[in-house]
């Protein structure tokens, strides 16, 4: 049966429960760029055993579109959200690829919350940050129409294609009705360890891979080649996140001048999450930087952002004028 659109925090899901309702509630998670419809050819097998909870992804189908990108534990805050609108306490879950990647997220983080999980086509780290910034261009220029030939062509065999049509028709019209928005989101997390002399800058992209890391001189050669860099990400349609420490001086205000979101991180809260990236051996210069951009990726939804416009932003520039 279809369940009415769930309002969630005023962002609206698409669902739809399916068996018995006394059955054990089984959570199937789609694939990038596919809706609940995927699964519809399992659904007569699954309903036999189980109260099947579909739903489309953030950016997916019928549920909202917001601003991109979205994080895996964005994602994963849905389902629980989704479960608790449900009034479900405990759920078995399934995911597909970019579901499976919410399934590893929930079996860490909300383990009270998931019998057992199924994890299909997936992995902790899906390609590279290079195949997804072309896929990303692709996307926003000429819509999912320009990948699908291409993804049909990676899922499927040729004799599969030419033997199914039917279905290969469904997917594809599935694949070309998903908004480019839901489909090409790209966020890197930049860590900024403020100094007097010097700046220790670590990047690294959605899945916690480093990007790159160095050294920015404080100096107009140094914040110049920052700068061409940072607007190089941006022109690629990669949004750009910053965490710093010290909230004041000439770096937040670069920072937010070429159009990068910066989360100032309390020190409390930096000092407790540096047990959670510590490794063995001493400290480096780019520790620092490491931790807060790791601790932006993982626990940004605890922070807030300091805009361009917004009154502490003004303040920090009337401060910062003479510098």
């Amino acid at each position: 049966m279809a369940v009415p659109t769930l309002d969630i925090e005023g962002d609206k899901f698409n669902c739809r429960v399916d068996g018995p309702p006394d059955a054990p509630v089984l959570v199937l998670s789609n694939s990038l760029g596919t809706s609940l419809s995927m699964w519809d050819a399992q659904m007569p097998a699954l309903t036999a055993r189980f109260r099947v909870l579909r739903y489309d992804t953030r950016g997916h189908g019928a549920s909202t579109v917001t601003p991109g990108p979205y994080t895996i534990s964005e994602l994963g805050r849905d389902v629980l959200m989704l479960l608790d609108a449900l009034k479900i306490r405990r759920a078995h879950f399934c995911g597909l690829s970019m579901g499976g990647m919410i399934g590893m997220w929930l079996g860490v983080h909300a383990p009270d919350r998931i019998g057992r999980i199924v994890l299909a086509n997936t992995a902790p780290k899906i390609g590279t940050p290079e195949m997804w910034k072309q896929r990303i261009d692709n996307v926003r220029k000429g819509g999912m129409e320009a990948i699908v030939d291409t993804l049909l062509d990676r899922w499927f065999t040729a004799e599969f294609r030419a033997r199914a049509p039917e279905p290969i028709a469904r997917l594809r019209a599935m694949l070309t009705a998903t908004p480019a928005e839901g489909g090409a989101a790209m966020r890197y997390y930049i860590g900024v360890d403020w100094a007097d002399e010097e700046h220790a800058v670590w990047v690294e992209d959605e899945q916690g891979q480093r990007v790159s890391a160095g050294v920015v001189q404080q100096s107009a050669v140094g914040f110049s080649e920052w700068g061409r860099q940072l607007d190089e990400w941006r022109a690629q349609g990669i949004v750009l996140w910053a965490a710093i420490e010290r909230p004041e001086g000439r770096v937040v205000d670069f920072l937010l001048d070429h159009g990068v979101k910066v989360y100032p991180v309390n020190p409390k809260a930096l000092d407790r999450a540096r047990d959670r990236f510590r490794q063995s051996g001493a400290k480096d210069d780019l520790f620092d930087a490491r931790v807060l951009g790791g601790f932006l990726r993982t626990d940004h939804v605890h922070l807030m952002a300091l805009e361009p416009s917004s009154e502490a932003a003004q303040e920090l520039k009337l401060l910062t004028e003479d510098y």
